[in-house]
């Protein structure tokens, strides 16, 4: 929320405003999932980079699906807009 107020409002940039705070919004998120996943690995044998990746892909297949849905719920209120007197 702060990126896209930052971007849209301050910067004034409009869709590609909105678009960067998606993507650094989801960026941020994976930087935070991360950081959770190594925290929870046992700190005595830390996993290597494959477990990690394992865990770190069980989020990844979300991110279209929420970029998907950024823009479907806009073009669904244009539709009903036009069609609703």
């Amino acid at each position: 929320i702060l990126l896209s107020f930052l971007f849209v409002f301050q910067f004034r940039w409009g869709l590609q405003g909105a678009l960067l705070a998606t993507v650094g919004s989801a960026v941020f998120g994976a930087a935070i999932r991360s950081y959770l996943f190594r925290n929870q690995l046992p700190a005595s044998g830390r996993s290597g980079r494959s477990e990690i990746t394992a865990l770190y892909s069980y989020g990844l297949p979300l991110l279209p699906r929420e970029l998907a849905e950024w823009g479907r719920i806009p073009a669904q209120r244009l539709i009903v807009a036009s069609v609703m007197s």
